[in-house]
């Protein structure tokens, strides 16, 4: 799981530094574009003459001019970062291996942003682990565990869409949790019934707290034309964005999706 990790944090860091910055709370410097809104007063000298007129055009159009760079801040407050991952038999051996090492990159990735992260563990019923992670404040042994854990049972949803709104965020709140824009991810293998008072009351929760809810489900391989017709099943109920993957790996958009959070 820590080697597979260290691959991922890397992908992470790199998604991170791409992240696209809108707003324009401050100018840091001067990059090539087309936004003529932009433009620094040389190019706009170009396009107010008659010799020039047509090179600078071209140049807007193959955004090649000079423009200025702005950076943006996000005004809403960060909440934590949320990886639930299913523990369940079907998820033996390199699934779940798979899913807590990118657990543990988007740990790194709520550190970097110092934003707390809480680490979710699930199977059948409504007993599951949690661990939480403060930033400047990780328990590594405890980390340890979390990751080394596995409950080789069924796959029940009551976890992370009851216990963890109703049970397990009251008690982080106490410790310190923040409240703030949150991004949950829910890593499962199990397409799954969502019964409806516990969807309406997940999603009730969802709007108060500002979550943000993404799916990742790996699909089994004798199981293709299943999800081509059904989809995440009910769980496209309680999700803003929800991805059928083969498995976890670099290569997948969602999962670089999910590290530019």
């Amino acid at each position: 799981i820590i080697e597979l990790a260290g691959r991922y944090r890397h992908t992470a860091q790199a998604q991170q530094r791409s992240k696209t910055v809108h707003g324009r709370d401050d100018m840091v410097g001067i990059e090539l574009g087309g936004d003529i809104d932009k433009l620094v007063m040389s190019e706009l000298g170009y396009l107010s003459d008659e010799d020039t007129e047509l090179d600078a055009l071209r140049k807007i159009l193959e955004k090649q001019s000079l423009q200025k760079k702005f950076k943006g801040f996000d005004k809403l407050a960060k909440g934590p970062i949320v990886v639930c991952v299913d523990e369940s038999g079907s998820m033996s051996g390199e699934p779940v291996c798979n899913a807590k090492a990118f657990a543990l990159s988007m740990a790194w990735v709520a550190r970097h942003q110092k934003r707390w992260c809480c680490l979710v563990g699930y199977s059948g019923g409504t007993t599951g682990t949690l661990l939480a992670l403060p930033p400047g404040k990780w328990d590594e042994e405890k980390l340890v565990e979390w990751l080394d854990h596995f409950y080789n049972g069924g796959t029940v949803l009551d976890v992370p869409l009851h216990e963890l709104p109703h049970v397990y965020w009251p008690n982080l709140v106490k410790q310190g949790l923040p409240k703030g824009k949150t991004d949950i991810i829910l890593i499962t293998d199990g397409i799954c019934s969502v019964p409806v008072p516990m969807r309406d009351s997940f999603n009730k929760w969802k709007k108060q707290e500002q979550v943000r809810c993404i799916t990742l489900l790996l699909q089994s391989p004798h199981m293709g034309s299943y999800y081509q017709k059904q989809g995440v099943g009910d769980l496209a109920y309680v999700s803003d964005e929800s991805h059928i993957i083969s498995n976890i790996t670099t290569d997948s958009e969602a999962i670089l999706s999910c590290m530019r959070v």
